[in-house]
């Protein structure tokens, strides 16, 4: 399979994403062609693309590039994938991508994070996780104000 050129997505044409997607599904691509697929589809934002993200956000090979296609997106069906890539062991800048979506996404976000806190056992209040989520929804919430 021909490997998706990035500069597609700088182009920014939602045209291109039926080809995107069938090579961000494409199992038997290496992981190299998908995740220029997710990339490519972040930086266009068809938000027709979130729900195969999000799947592709799950795969240990496209995660990175999943995530910050997703965060490009910002729609909100995405805030529950983004919320587990503040974890510990996650790239720091998939991580920060991850927390710029929620941002993003604002309100909506908000809600999960909250939740997700208040959800939380009592011995990981100062875990890395739950710090981030704290970082983002005191910034979602200064931004909404």
């Amino acid at each position: 399979m021909v490997l998706p050129d990035s500069n597609i997505g700088m182009i920014g044409d939602q045209r291109a994403t039926p080809i995107l997607l069938r090579t961000l599904n494409d199992r038997s691509d290496d992981w190299l062609g998908r995740g220029m697929s997710a990339n490519a589809l972040g930086m266009i934002g068809d938000r027709s693309a979130t729900g195969y993200l999000i799947n592709a956000a799950w795969a240990a090979d496209t995660r990175g590039d999943a995530i910050q296609a997703l965060a490009r997106i910002g729609d909100p069906k995405s805030a529950e994938v983004l919320i587990s890539a503040l974890g510990k062991d996650e790239e720091a800048d998939t991580a920060e991508a991850a927390k710029q979506g929620l941002i993003s996404i604002g309100k909506d976000a908000a809600a999960l994070l909250a939740k997700t806190l208040e959800e939380r056992p009592p011995e990981d209040k100062d875990d890395l996780y739950y710090r981030r989520i704290r970082e983002t929804l005191e910034q979602i919430n200064n931004r909404e104000k």
